[in-house]
């Protein structure tokens, strides 16, 4: 699958080499994206100095991994389960409101319908949620949730594709 969207971005599969710079590229938007919607407290418990490399490794391998990049540079990435859950989406802060969002979500939408996957859900942060509103997906649930001693709000999403 070869994507392209107007400002340049181009989707390409997941690379083992990729695990380092994804999960440098998660740290950085949730801590500096996310921090308009979190708390200083609440981001470092979702993106801790301490994250496992080898653990977020695996979780990238158990899944279909959609990279975005501008050139060589990692611009997003998003993961989708085997059963149509999106269970990541992350674009730089760098690349923010330039179509990596949608181009991600387009991505996974396409291998989706591809597999016979009827919908597609996911749990969505505050901060993402009006992207994913925005290509039709439906709030279901709020949710608080616990991590690390601090409390989250995201929301579970849905959307029939």
């Amino acid at each position: 699958m070869l994507l392209k969207n107007r400002a340049g971005l181009t989707l390409r599969p997941f690379e083992p080499e990729d695990v380092g710079p994804l999960l440098a590229l998660f740290r950085d938007s949730v801590r500096n994206v996310a921090r308009r919607d979190y708390s200083e407290d609440q981001v470092r418990a979702w993106a801790p100095d301490e994250i496992d490399i080898a653990a977020f490794g695996a979780r990238l391998g158990r899944q279909r991994v959609f990279v975005a990049v501008e050139g060589e540079t990692i611009a997003g990435f998003a993961a989708l389960d085997g059963h149509g859950h999106v269970d990541l989406l992350f674009v730089h802060p760098d690349h923010q409101r330039k179509g990596a969002g949608r181009l991600l979500l387009q991505g996974v939408e396409e291998t989706a319908r591809a597999a016979g996957m009827p919908g597609l859900s996911a749990h969505v942060s505050l901060t993402a949620r009006p992207l994913f509103e925005a290509l039709g997906f439906t709030a279901i649930a709020e949710r608080r949730v616990p991590l690390r001693g601090q409390v989250l709000t995201n929301f579970r999403m849905e959307r029939m594709i």
